[in-house]
Parts: structure tokens; sequence; C-alpha cells
């Protein structure tokens, strides 16, 4: 197991070791961006039947698994947030399949207008409409946050760890990991109201 970044190898020891308080802390440094990708990859019909939460605690499970069988490793601090994206996704497209069956078809409940099947927008690359929505979005956020608060982000979207981005702000882990949830949940409302 290899790793350039100290938090990052420290996780993986962690929880390769059992240790809750690693696996604490990889929930609450990625949990929020990963819930904010799962549901942008999620139909609204799809969001009906199944919880984004659920999605992503499967995830979390298989990776702290998959890490103590020895079946993951860190390559580079970029690792954790690769590993669970992929991860959270096929967990997320497993359950397109089982709610796209013929007895189950959620394609029945979509708008005829609708004609994007919801495994087309998990398999395809975001398209510019998407990338505009995004974009969007997070200038909405950054508005509406304090200087420390978007520099804070803007640390995080550089794939920067919550110790990297503490000693960058001078602030303390926690405050960072309270300010990344709260900024996540943001987002997860902002995302939402777009969509209606």
């Amino acid at each position: 197991m290899t790793s350039s970044d100290p938090s990052t190898s420290w996780l993986w020891r962690g929880i390769y070791s059992e240790e809750p308080r690693a696996e604490q802390q990889a929930y609450e440094q990625y949990a929020a961006r990963l819930l904010a990708l799962t549901q942008a990859r999620m139909s609204p019909a799809l969001r009906q039947r199944v919880d984004a939460e659920d999605v992503l605690q499967s995830a979390f499970r298989t990776m702290f698994l998959g890490i103590r069988e020895g079946r993951f490793q860190a390559h580079h601090s970029g690792s954790f947030w690769h590993l669970l994206a992929r991860l959270t996704l096929n967990k997320l497209r497993r359950q397109i399949e089982v709610h796209t069956a013929q007895r189950r078809d959620i394609g029945a409940e979509q708008a005829a207008s609708d004609s994007a099947t919801p495994e087309d927008a998990l398999s395809r690359e975001p398209s510019a409409e998407d990338i505009c929505v995004a974009a969007e979005l997070l200038a909405r956020c950054l508005e509406e946050l304090s200087p420390a608060k978007r520099q804070a982000l803007l640390l995080r979207l550089e794939d920067r760890s919550t110790a990297e981005i503490a000693g960058e702000i001078g602030r303390t882990e926690r405050t960072v990991r309270r300010w990344l949830h709260e900024i996540g949940e943001r987002w997860l409302l902002l995302a939402r109201s777009s969509d209606s």
C-alpha cells in the first residue's frame, strides 16, 4: 500500500486495521460529494424507489471490506475518491438494473416525452448541459459562502484533504469537516430545486 499523502495513508491503514475513527473520517470526508454525485445520476422516478444514502452506505461497506481483504490499495491521494466514486456508481447501476427489469420497469412511470433511460444517464459522459448546470450550481453555492468557507470548498474541489485545508485556512479539521458537510447539504438542496 503506497501513497504520497500521509492523511490518505493513515486512512487506509486505519481502515485495514478496523479503526472506527478512520472509517468515520473517511465517511465525513467523502459522503457529501458522493451523495451529490449519486443524486445527480438518479432520475426522478428512480429517486422514488432508491434511497441515495443506502447506495452510499453499501459503497462504503464494500470499500471497507475490500481494503481489509487486500482487494483495494492506495496509489495516490485521489485513490479514495476514485475508488468510492466507482463503487458508488456501480452500486447505483445495479439498482437501476433491478428497477428497470421488465416486471419493475420504472420507464413506464416516466413521462412519455422523457426518452432518456436511467442507464443512458448513468453510462454517458456529462453533456454540455450537465456541465453548465453543475457550473451554475457551484457559482450559486459559492456566492452564499463566507470567504473562508469558499476557500475550503475550492481546496476540497482540488481533492485536498481535510487536514491540508484546515492547515491552509487556519481552522480545525473538525470545523472544516462541519463546513463541508453543510456545503454538501446546501448543494443537494440547490440541485433538487433546479430539477423541479
